[in-house]
C-alpha cells in the first residue's frame, strides 16, 4: 500500500556534507513536495512517516545512520521509515532481517520512491535546482548551498582500500550526453552561468558508454561557450591522463574550479590506498595550471594517519596540499567493510594528535583549508 499525501513526512539527515548525497536526498524531498507531502525539519519524530538520509563512509557514520533508524522505529506512532542513501544498500546487503515498517531506497533506486509514495509528478519530472540548505552543508569556499549542480554519473570504476563508494554504488553508470546538455539547457534559461558538473569521481565518466569527461566537456562548451564549469571529485590518475585534452578548456577559461582528491603525498602510501599515480605528475599539473590561469580554484582532500603513515609520509601530503588553493584534511577512521581496515599497524592516537595539532598550524597559517577530527565530512573520492 503507498503512503498517502495526507501523511506528514519527517525528515532525518545523516548525510549533510556529500554533495552526490545531497543533491539526490534533496530531489527526494523535492518530489514529495511536488506531489502534496508535508515535509518537517524541526520536529520530524512527531511523523508517521520518515525519511532518514544514511551514510556508510566509516564506522562512525554507520552507526550515526543505525541509531537514527533506530530512533524512529521506536516511536509508538511510526508507521514507515524510509531508509534512503548508502547506508541503505549497505542494510540491505548485510542481511537485515524483515522489518515490514522499513522500504529501502539506495542512492541509484531514486525512481523508486514512485514505489512507496502515491504521486501525480513523477521523479523524472523533477528540474534541477539548488539544494535546500537543510540538507546540504558546505565544507569549502567555492561549493555553496546555492549552486546548481548537474549529476553526470554515479559509482565508480576504482576501488580504493579505505572507501565505500564501490560497495554502496558499483560501477560507474554514466548519464547520456543529451540527458546532461537538456539539464545545463535548462539550467542557461535559468539564467545560470555556473554549473558544477557531480558525481562520485568525474574521471570515471564515459567508461561504461565509451565516452570520457573531455568529451563532454567539448559537447557542453560547443553549445553554451559562456557557462563556466566546476568539476566535482576528479580521480588524480584520471586527471593526470585528461590533463592534455582538458588543457584547452582550462586555458580558455571554461573552467572555474577542479577538486583532485590527491589523499596523500606519499607514493608507499598511495599503494596501500590503492590509487595507482604519481602524485609528483599532479603537482606538476596544478602548477601549470596556476601559471596557465591563476582564476582556476584548485582543491584536494588529504586523509592522514592512514595504517602504517610514517612522519615523512604525513610531510609529503602536507608539502602537496599547500600546492593548491584551498583544502581539506582529515583523520583516516576505521570502516570495517573495507581492505584499509585490516592494514596495520594503526597510527596511535597520540601521534595522530600530534599530527592534527600541526595540520591545523599549517590550516591556520594558510588561511585556506579545514582539517576534519571525526569524519562529519562524509563523501571523499
Amino acid at each position: 500500500m503507498k503512503i498517502d499525501q495526507k501523511y506528514r513526512i519527517g525528515i532525518l539527515n545523516g548525510s549533510k556534507s556529500c554533495e552526490p548525497s545531497g543533491f539526490l536526498f534533496n530531489r527526494a524531498v523535492h518530489f514529495l513536495k511536488m506531489n502534496g507531502y508535508s515535509v518537517d525539519f524541526r520536529y520530524p519524530l512527531g511523523c508517521p512517516v520518515i525519511l532518514v538520509n544514511t551514510c556508510c563512509v566509516t564506522k562512525a557514520k554507520m552507526l550515526e545512520a543505525q541509531q537514527l533508524i533506530d530512533t524512529a522505529l521506536q516511536k509508538k506512532d511510526i508507521e514507515k521509515v524510509v531508509i534512503f542513501g548508502c547506508y541503505a544498500m549497505a542494510f540491505q546487503s548485510k542481511g537485515a532481517g524483515p522489518e515490514p515498517k522499513m522500504v529501502f531506497v539506495g542512492p541509484r533506486e531514486l525512481k523508486s520512491l514512485e514505489k512507496f509514495f502515491a504521486f501525480e509528478h513523477p521523479v523524472d519530472s523533477i528540474k534541477n535546482d539548488s539544494v535546500d540548505p537543510r540538507i546540504f552543508v558546505p565544507y569549502q569556499t567555492k561549493i555553496t548551498d546555492g549552486e546548481h549542480f548537474v549529476l553526470i554519473c554515479q559509482g565508480c570504476k576504482y576501488s580504493c582500500s579505505y572507501c565505500n563508494i564501490k560497495k554502496a554504488k558499483g560501477d560507474v553508470v554514466s548519464r547520456s550526453h543529451d540527458e546532461i546538455l537538456r539539464d545545463i539547457q535548462q539550467a542557461s534559461e535559468q539564467g545560470r552561468d555556473e554549473i558544477v558538473l557531480l558525481a562520485d569521481d568525474c574521471g570515471s565518466y564515459g567508461a561504461d558508454i565509451g565516452s570520457d569527461l573531455v568529451e563532454l566537456i567539448q559537447k557542453i562548451c560547443l553549445r553554451h561557450d559562456d557557462i563556466k564549469l566546476k568539476i566535482s571529485n576528479f580521480f588524480p590518475g584520471d586527471f593526470i591522463r585528461l590533463y592534455p585534452r582538458l588543457h584547452c578548456f582550462i586555458s580558455k577559461g571554461n573552467i572555474s574550479y577542479i577538486n583532485v582528491p590527491i589523499q596523500s603525498g606519499s607514493r608507499r602510501i598511495l599503494g596501500l590506498m590503492g590509487r595507482k599515480y604519481e602524485v609528483d605528475d599532479v603537482k606538476k599539473i596544478v602548477k601549470e595550471i596556476k601559471s596557465l590561469n591563476p582564476a582556476v580554484w584548485l582543491y584536494t582532500h588529504l586523509l592522514i594517519n592512514f595504517p602504517t603513515e610514517t612522519m615523512k609520509d604525513y610531510l609529503e601530503s602536507l608539502e602537496a596540499a599547500v600546492l593548491f588553493d584551498e583544502f581539506m584534511i582529515i583523520t583516516y577512521s576505521d570502516n570495517p567493510l573495507t581492505r584499509a581496515s585490516k592494514i596495520g599497524p594503526k597510527v596511535d592516537a597520540r601521534e595522530q594528535e600530534k599530527r592534527l595539532g600541526i595540520a591545523n598550524r599549517v590550516v591556520s597559517l594558510k588561511k585556506r583549508g579545514i582539517v576534519v577530527e571525526n569524519m562529519d565530512v562524509d563523501h571523499y573520492a
